[in-house]
């Protein structure tokens, strides 16, 4: 239940509107909230299946087969793989809130280790002395949350963080963790600021360094660029597990809600990023997808670490609070 006088919110900055009165997509990741509203939703199916492995698409009536296709590269699914690249990114962001709690883990293997299964297993062993490790030196288990990165010659690395819940992240020597490790280099690191971890990891490892192209199989085209953009992906096999995390680690779930009720939650505060994007749902409809997001305070409030609240306008009257209960 609302409060009796919430702060109401109309947001007028670079053609960002927001209805109040629709339903939105609230999404908390520890100190970051983005709620998004898509003005155009198609909830019916596009096809009907039929007997005999066919199908009717319901908006010509046309009858076809299934013409099934088992993907071999993970390029060959570019929504799915959004939404795998999406979700390593908001757990990323529930989790990884206090850099002091947190410890940046790279694994790798010093021989040309191509088997993503034996990588799974090798890191399980790895974690179970770990956790023997903290154990003996009298110190909580870390959770985990590990990432696989795939290398152009076709040999795997880890990237993992490790979450202590109940205390300060410890001081654990490289040469130590070479040896829980037992496959090859390690590199740990403290996080310092971790604003925008999220963000720079799933874009290390979308981007593949130019100078990676031709030990690529031939699979990718030579590029000017420093970086090309999303080329690893193609690296990833079809079905392959990117991310893996331990049974304590924080899994976002969006929320739906009233945009009344989203904003009343974060008090009157300007976002510190906004985006608006439009586009065609099933290729008919048109729809515009907006997003904005807001950084939580030290205080635990909600405000925008830019200080810069634009010219976004709030209405902060008992009448709009009424009208919106009349409807």
């Amino acid at each position: 239940m609302l409060d009796h006088n919430p702060f109401l919110h109309f947001f007028d900055k670079n053609d960002i509107h927001i209805p109040l009165y629709e339903d939105v997509t609230v999404i908390e990741m520890g100190n970051t909230m983005q709620i998004s509203h898509m003005s155009f939703h198609n909830p019916k199916p596009a096809t009907k299946k039929l007997a005999g492995g066919k199908y009717e698409n319901l908006r010509t009536g046309e009858i076809f087969e299934s013409r099934k296709k088992t993907s071999t590269k993970r390029t060959e699914s570019p929504v799915s793989l959004k939404r795998t690249f999406q979700k390593i990114g908001r757990i990323i962001q529930a989790n990884v809130g206090d850099p002091e709690k947190v410890r940046w883990v790279t694994l790798t293997y010093k021989e040309n280790m191509t088997d993503g299964k034996q990588l799974y297993e090798d890191f399980r062993r790895f974690y179970g002395r770990l956790k023997t490790y903290c154990k003996r030196n009298k110190w909580s288990s870390p959770e985990y949350i590990s990432i696989a990165e795939p290398q152009s010659r076709g040999a795997w690395h880890l990237h993992v963080f490790l979450i202590w819940k109940d205390q300060s992240a410890p001081f654990i020597p490289n040469s130590d963790l070479e040896g829980l490790w037992r496959h090859g280099y390690t590199k740990i690191k403290s996080l310092k600021d971790s604003d925008n971890i999220a963000g720079y990891l799933v874009a290390y490892l979308s981007d593949i360094p130019t100078e990676e192209l031709p030990k690529a199989k031939g699979e990718l085209a030579i590029n000017k660029k420093k970086y090309v953009k999303h080329g690893r992906l193609q690296l990833y096999p079809a079905g392959f597990n990117i991310i893996r995390h331990s049974k304590g680690i924080i899994i976002p779930k969006p929320q739906r809600m009233s945009g009344f009720k989203a904003f009343a939650m974060v008090r009157g505060a300007p976002p510190s990023y906004h985006c608006r994007k439009e586009f065609l749902v099933a290729g008919m409809y048109d729809s515009t997808f907006q997003l904005v997001e807001f950084k939580r305070n030290a205080d635990g409030s909600w405000g925008n670490p830019q200080n810069d609240a634009g010219d976004w306008e709030y209405d902060l009257t008992n009448e709009a609070y009424h009208n919106h209960h009349k409807k």
